[in-house]
């Protein structure tokens, strides 16, 4: 992966289930000691969605609290319906408005979206915000 330093990393919930895989474990481990990491509310309510149980559900939830924080705003959410007005010019609008909040939430807080979903580089075309795949591809 080799996530350059400097930066804010708003990771997506398509990244979270591979934090764990070497090829990208190193990078996240470093972007997360060097306090590079945000989480979205979002994202937040995605990931603690998938606990098991309520033990689970509070260690995810400590995991999370301790991460940079990205709140949303109604110039947020204006933004994200902006975008996917914009898309549906192109009939290009049907992405998860999730996504297209995340990604508002970046272009408002200049951060970079860390992910492995492509809705991230269709909504990079209407919103200014750097689109970063976590791996390749189809890689994992």
């Amino acid at each position: 992966m080799s996530l350059p330093a400097g930066r804010i990393y708003l990771f997506d919930t398509s990244i979270w289930g591979y934090t764990d895989r070497p090829s990208i474990a190193a990078d996240w481990d470093a972007a997360l000691e060097r306090d590079e990491l945000a989480v979205s509310p979002i994202v937040a309510f995605e990931i603690l969605y998938g606990a098991r149980n309520q033990a689970h559900f509070e260690n995810l939830e400590t995991y999370l609290d301790a991460l940079r924080q990205a709140p949303l705003t109604q110039e947020i959410v204006r933004t994200a319906r902006r975008a996917l007005h914009n898309l549906s010019a192109k009939a290009n609008h049907r992405l998860p408005f999730q996504d297209a909040v995340i990604a508002a939430t970046a272009e408002h807080k200049n951060m970079t979206v860390l992910h492995y979903d492509g809705h991230f580089d269709v909504l990079s075309k209407v919103l200014d915000f750097e689109s970063r795949w976590a791996a390749a591809p189809a890689s994992l």
